[in-house]
């Protein structure tokens, strides 16, 4: 009853707020009004402002409110120096892919940092603060101290006294809005984190606004087509049973003609291994998987939270279908142990629930074995261990020699780098 009710919530998720908010504005000729959260030394932020500048030339009517907020808080900011490093090399490629820039090879220094946020919480015109803002931070990630001089000398800055609290003020309202970090935009509650999402708010915004005039609808970022083979031999998964991102990355996959199969590495979840999830990440999650599943018309809603015994159960028989019938087998037992668990409401902390995956997975032989071993547990230390070494604490993250990425949005990338190892086996 409760997956049922979790689905059906899901489905109709903020379709009352939005509609009264579309009234409203039909009744006031008003336009929509968007509110974006910008972190300057978050280098998805820089890429965000490209992308709103976009958005703006496609929808030159909305209404744009643009808030400088810092880092966020520890409670949504789980191993800050690993994010912090992983974030410069991940907008490098992001940018590249998406045919945007991003020139940073290290944080920014506070000073410069400080300065930037002087003059971005100066008042201006949207249109002009988007500009601005992409050309202070084109200045600050390339570390050009001299252009960062010169365009603060020539902006204007707010008083030094009014920095600190302000930005504080602006965390505050961020949070009591019900997001917890920048580089996200909000419209009518729905939230939009990094240029991946804009995509979505594109499509929100032309239900109720044309392009402009003589403009057919186009994307806002072009996008390789998925392969339709490949061998994957050299790649390594890390999921978690908990996590619908690792769904969602599966789910791409499978639709995926394997010649060789990835290596499925389970971990815990992040709050088994002691690391903080706040509430509002948490909705922002689920709620963000099911706009991307029902964009890419995978099954999702019918949700029952495997954490406790239920993630034990399919890592250890995920660990067991591993070793004893390889990597083809565990990734079919992943795979169908997610959608169990994501979209059809799956008990798989009991027994006929895992035995139900099994069984489906065609690996029902292994669960009395698996279930009555814990060598599970060192193999899922050992991944969660191997992650971390990688500069990684999140998942679904993926590892293809030396090299890592983190997000089901990056399958593109992972795609990329098995493609230029050469063709598939046959």
């Amino acid at each position: 009853m409760k997956a049922s009710l979790i689905e059906a919530y899901l489905k109709r998720q903020g379709s009352f707020t939005r509609g009264m908010a579309r009234l409203s504005r039909r009744v006031r000729s008003a336009a929509p009004k968007l509110t974006y959260f910008h972190q300057t030394d978050a280098p998805h932020s820089h890429l965000m402002v490209q992308g709103l500048r976009r958005l703006l030339q496609r929808f030159p009517n909305i209404e744009l409110e643009c808030v400088v907020v810092p880092q966020p808080a520890a409670d949504a900011n789980p191993e800050p120096e690993a994010r912090e490093a992983y974030a410069i090399r991940d907008a490098r490629e992001l940018a590249k892919l998406r045919g945007l820039r991003f020139s940073g090879q290290a944080p920014p220094s506070e000073d410069r940092l400080r300065r930037v946020n002087a003059v971005l919480l100066a008042e201006r015109p949207s249109a002009e603060w988007l500009a601005l803002a992409e050309a202070l931070g084109e200045a600050l990630w390339s570390e050009n101290a001299e252009d960062v001089a010169a365009l603060v000398r020539q902006h204007g800055t707010v008083s030094g006294s009014k920095l600190r609290p302000q930005l504080e003020t602006n965390y505050a309202m961020l949070r009591d809005r019900g997001f917890y970090r920048g580089s996200s935009v909000e419209l009518d509650g729905e939230w939009f984190w990094s240029v991946e999402r804009l995509a979505f708010l594109a499509a929100r915004l032309s239900e109720e606004l044309p392009d402009q005039a003589g403009e057919a609808p186009r994307p806002l970022f072009s996008q390789a087509p998925s392969p339709s083979s490949l061998d994957a031999s050299e790649l390594e998964i890390f999921i978690s049973f908990r996590s619908p991102y690792s769904y969602l990355a599966l789910a791409h996959l499978s639709r995926v003609t394997m010649h060789r199969a990835p290596m499925v590495r389970p971990v815990l979840p992040m709050v088994t291994r002691g690391l903080p999830v706040p509430a509002d990440k948490k909705r922002y999650i689920v709620r963000d998987a099911a706009r991307i599943a029902k964009a890419s018309n995978i099954p999702f809603g019918k949700i029952i939270d495997p954490l406790g015994e239920g993630v034990e159960n399919c890592i250890a028989v995920c660990d067991a279908t591993q070793r004893h019938f390889g990597s083809d087998a565990a990734l079919r037992f992943a795979f169908i142990a997610l959608r169990g668990i994501w979209s059809a409401g799956v008990p798989v902390a009991s027994r006929s629930g895992i035995e139900r995956i099994a069984k489906a997975a065609g690996v029902e032989n292994v669960v009395e074995y698996a279930l009555g071993s814990d060598s599970w547990k060192s193999r899922a230390s050992d991944n969660r261990e191997t992650l971390r070494e990688s500069g990684l604490w999140g998942v679904p993250s993926f590892r293809i020699g030396e090299w890592t990425t983190w997000g089901q949005d990056r399958l593109e990338l992972v795609y990329q780098r098995l493609a230029n190892q050469g063709p598939p086996a046959g």
